[in-house]
């Protein structure tokens, strides 16, 4: 799929979603041809057949709750089957939407742990990505978007890391394996490390270049540590998308930005941004990853949410999410009204209204 069609195709989706609802609703400019996403819909232990009609009801109510959503990043397990990856998509299709789709194992706990190939033997272990998309039906399929490859390739605490020739040639790899006539655009998402490891590591063997994907992902995940880290949202938002733009000008760029937390309002690590008693947070952060400044220097094409579900049934009850409609309190205020005012937060900025 050429990435003109890959971009047309979400726009087109947004408009027959908003269409599809009680009265027309139109985006705001600065949202104007930006595709949305939630991350992980349902955890990667359901994203399958004998859970999908828990996977149909979540799609089914992002649509109602967050009608400007066209797209899922969504994680199936390496031990799942073609029936249960037909089955996902053949809902996502259904319910008009298109899927970034993941690969991973769900460890102990029901923790996802994303795919880290490894080579061996001179060859790439991708395991059961290998056959999903060497497989027709699925790398074919109206539902897919995109294959996701990495998750912070260059990130020091996960290995194994990758050099820039590693990525070339995972994404030559997977790029051979496609049925003929197919051509699914691949991902890659970086957070922080494309300044980090490009402008102040500078090693030679770490560049951006093209060829290590179609599409680019960094992060706004800057709800942590007490406070609300913009400093760091501008080092990202400017210098990755520079970095971006000198080698790759017109590569899609999505950010994610984020719905997740394990309290609400500032406290020690990642927190639920508070959209409530005067203050705005998620809204600042749409504003500040969609600021003129970062937008003139490489345009976002697409604002992930991360996320919509906890990455483990077990971990729910201990986790601020977006997709959250339990009542049940930490702290001073209900997961499930945190997250509803976080929607409506959504709703507003991109709406108006």
């Amino acid at each position: 799929m050429r990435i003109e069609t890959f971009l047309a195709s979400v726009i087109v989706l947004v408009g027959v979603a908003q269409a599809q609802s009680e009265e027309p609703l139109q985006a705001r400019p600065r949202t104007e041809g930006l595709a949305f996403s939630v991350a992980r819909p349902v955890p990667m232990g359901l994203a399958n057949k004998a859970h999908i009609a828990e996977v149909r009801a979540e799609l089914d109510r992002i649509r109602r709750e967050l009608p400007m959503v066209a797209v899922l990043h969504l994680a199936l397990e390496l031990r799942s089957t073609k029936e249960d990856w037909m089955a996902v998509l053949d809902a996502a299709r259904d319910c008009q939407l298109r899927v970034v789709v993941a690969f991973g194992e769900v460890r102990e706990g029901g923790e996802d742990d994303p795919l880290r190939p490894e080579r061996k033997g001179g060859e790439w272990q991708w395991g059961a990505l290998a056959e999903f998309i060497s497989d027709r039906d699925c790398a074919s399929h109206p539902a897919l978007l995109a294959l996701f490859v990495v998750d912070e390739p260059w990130h020091g605490e996960k290995t194994p890391t990758y050099l820039t020739a590693d990525l070339k040639d995972m994404y030559a790899d997977l790029k051979s394996r496609m049925p003929d006539g197919v051509d699914v655009p691949l991902m890659v998402q970086f957070s922080r490390e494309l300044w980090r490891r490009i402008a102040d590591a500078r090693n030679p063997k770490v560049s951006w270049e093209p060829g290590i994907c179609d599409i680019v992902q960094i992060s706004a995940l800057e709800f942590q540590d007490g406070e609300y880290q913009h400093d760091l949202l501008d080092r990202n938002h400017s210098e990755s998308r520079r970095i971006l733009h000198e080698k790759t000008p017109d590569i899609p760029l999505w950010t994610s930005v984020q719905t997740m937390g394990a309290r609400y309002g500032p406290h020690a690590g990642y927190w639920f941004p508070r959209q409530r008693d005067g203050h705005r947070d998620l809204t600042r952060l749409l504003n500040d990853v969609t600021d003129p400044e970062y937008e003139s220097i490489h345009p976002l094409s697409g604002i992930m949410f991360q996320c919509w579900q906890s990455a483990s049934p077990m971990r729910r009850p201990s986790q601020y999410v977006l997709g959250d409609a339990d009542a049940d309190a930490r702290g001073d205020v209900p997961q499930g009204e945190a997250a509803e005012e976080a929607r409506e937060a959504i709703r507003r900025w991109v709406y108006g209204k």
